[in-house]
């Protein structure tokens, strides 16, 4: 446990005057005991950029990480290279300011820490890893502060200490102010948030060097203490340059009388003028502030949800639309981003492979044998009306699909022909009256308008199936298919130009995306066993590999 203290200055200019504010940083340090044995590490770190133009650019860096893992991970290497990670990727970072340049290497370190355990080449792949950091910079007077898992977060300001911050769902926790005389800020690992309570933390900051000796210093109790003063000193141009205020006044009044109305009204409208593009500019940063933001928050959504593709691709289609939605807020707010459309496409492919998709390019064929119209193989066909929507047959028997009259209606061999249609339905109210298809293996599948899929059995509503697992809702479906061979239930969503593919309980497998190909399709058919799907569209078959 060590303390020791150090200063230094800047100075805030007027236009006639100097004035000079110089803080002073007194900093202990609680360092655990490492354990190796116990699974735990934590650490503090100090960091003062020798380089003058550094630390006017970026102030200094603090941080507290505890890690908690399997005796078999070198815990002590991980912290060692993740506070490296956060301090180089903090003073090389391009963010225009230090709160957005502070989250950006903790995203870095995190997921630098991920790697180096659960990576390719990861140390014990298998393993389980806990991290939690807290994170401050002093720039100036003004503090900013990020957090990530469990850490603490406490200012102590006048006779109030309130711990700040809460991480929720794998975000990072910021934020920015003015620091105050006499503030003081405490970082703890989360094994620190856990011994002392809020409450306690005055009495703790008191007594410090007697408790952690009581404690022991146990391998993840790590924290830093920053006791912050702020002082006025008159700098020595403000020293020559202040003159008595009657003075100042006793020439203003002679320099009005000497000065044109003319040239007064003059001034007064060049100052209104300088207030006006002030103001604008006022409001320019505050749109380039809050596009960073947005765009730090975009690529941090982005980079965590690339960590759930093919472990948790629903997460993952979550976040990514997420990122999606936060870049375009980014431009929506600041204007254009450099690089932006790369970034979409990117997340564009991505959502690609989360949802499964293919995108096709349909190729025209011509006598393929394929018949999209089932009573024209028939020699005599039963006799039907106009209000027939769609047709199929099993084992012999036709069905029609009828939802003027909210049925499906069965016709069967006799003799040389069919006999006369009769209702197949038996359920009460079948909800058929917006129907648009159906296919038959056995059971009939029923398509809606609404994309609903209704399931018969022996003319029983067996049930109704919403389609679980898409990432839209079908727009404008048309045709539905499968046979008692095939494997699973295919969908022409006409409005999102594509084929759906579910399992045979509306569960969804995948989807084959044409595009503008097909600017019409009616019907579709498909051969499992050969790989090919095939669709009707403007008096033309088109062919789609499987």
């Amino acid at each position: 446990m060590f303390c020791w203290r150090w200063e230094f200055s800047y100075s805030l200019w007027s236009s006639s005057d100097r004035m000079e504010k110089r803080l002073s940083v007194s900093i202990k340090k609680i360092v655990g005991q490492p354990n190796p044995k116990e699974g735990k590490w934590s650490n503090v770190l100090v960091f003062e950029p020798e380089d003058e133009k550094l630390e006017r650019r970026r102030g200094q860096l603090f941080a507290v990480l505890d890690l908690t893992g399997s005796a078999a991970l070198d815990l002590s290497q991980f912290g060692k290279l993740t506070f490296e990670t956060l301090r180089e990727v903090y003073y090389s970072s391009e963010e225009p300011s230090p709160l957005q340049a502070l989250e950006e290497a903790i995203h870095k370190a995190q997921h630098r820490l991920v790697r180096l355990v659960f990576g390719p080449k990861g140390a014990v792949p298998d393993s389980a890893l806990n991290y939690n950091f807290a994170a401050a910079v002093l720039w100036g007077t003004v503090l900013y502060l990020a957090k990530f898992g469990a850490s603490g977060i406490y200012l102590y300001r006048g006779a109030v200490i309130e711990e700040l911050g809460e991480t929720k769902d794998g975000k990072v926790f910021s934020a920015s102010g003015m620091v105050r005389d006499k503030d003081v800020v405490v970082l703890g690992s989360s094994d620190f948030r856990r011994t002392f309570s809020v409450g306690e933390l005055p009495e703790v900051l008191n007594n410090m060097d007697s408790l952690v000796e009581d404690l022991g210093r146990p391998p993840g109790v790590s924290g830093l203490v920053l006791r912050l003063n702020l002082d006025l000193v008159p700098g020595k141009e403000e020293e020559v340059m202040i003159a008595p205020v009657a003075e100042k006044l006793s020439l203003f009044a002679k320099l009005q009388a000497r000065i044109p109305k003319t040239l007064i009204l003059g001034l007064v409208l060049l100052f209104l003028a300088a207030s006006v593009f002030t103001i604008r500019k006022r409001q320019v940063d505050f749109k380039a502030a809050e596009a960073a933001k947005l765009l730090s928050s975009a690529e941090q959504t982005l980079s965590d949800a690339k960590q759930y593709v093919g472990l948790n691709d629903s997460r993952a289609r979550e976040l990514f639309l997420k990122a999606r939605e936060d870049f375009e807020a980014a431009e929506g707010v600041g204007g254009e981003v450099l690089g932006l459309s790369e970034k979409m496409k990117e997340i564009e492919a991505l959502l690609d492979q989360v949802n499964k998709v293919k995108r096709v390019e349909p190729q025209v064929v011509e006598g393929v044998g394929v018949n999209f119209d089932l009573l024209s193989e028939l020699d005599s066909p039963p006799e039907v009306g106009d209000l027939v929507v769609d047709t199929g047959t099993y084992f012999g028997n036709v069905y029609f699909l009828v939802p003027s009259e909210n049925q499906i209606l069965k016709s069967v061999p006799a003799g040389d022909g069919y006999s006369t249609p009769k209702y197949w339905v038996t359920t009460e109210n079948p909800l058929l009256t917006d129907a648009v298809a159906m296919a038959i293996d056995g059971f009939i599948y029923v398509l809606k308008s609404d994309g609903a899929v209704l399931k018969f059995e022996k003319g029983e509503l067996a049930f109704d199936f919403g389609l679980k697992e898409l990432d839209r809702p079908l727009a404008e479906p048309r045709a539905i298919f499968t046979t008692v061979d095939s494997e699973h239930l295919y969908i022409l969503d006409a409005g999102n130009q594509r084929l759906v593919v579910t399992d045979k309980n509306g569960l969804y497998q995948s989807q084959y995306v044409y595009g503008e190909v097909l600017t019409d399709p009616t019907d579709l058919s498909v051969d499992e066993a050969v790989g090919v799907i095939y669709l009707l569209g403007a008096a033309k078959v088109y062919r789609v590999a499987l």
